[in-house]
């Protein structure tokens, strides 16, 4: 599961988790996701949750790293998935 499809309750515990000692001030935690891509609010997930975790772990020295190339839609795979 991607964090971008995470609830309130999911942070809460992955807080727990990375940041040292209850304190915001490092963590230990690699998240990955894209808001455009969120799907699961059906179950309670809010992108916006994704949107705070980034900014907390940016808080603590945290970088944000964007991949900048599609894997999902490179040419060979589109011409393939179109021959059907």
């Amino acid at each position: 599961m991607s964090f971008r499809d995470t609830n309130g309750v999911q942070r809460r515990l992955l807080e727990r988790l990375a940041f040292q000692k209850g304190r915001k001030e490092s963590a230990n935690l690699f998240i990955v996701g894209d808001r455009k891509q969120s799907i699961y609010g059906f179950r309670g997930a809010d992108v916006d949750v994704f949107r705070e975790m980034t900014k907390a772990l940016a808080a603590v020295g945290g970088v944000e790293k964007p991949l900048l190339l599609n894997f999902r839609s490179q040419p060979p795979l589109i011409n393939f998935s179109t021959t059907f």
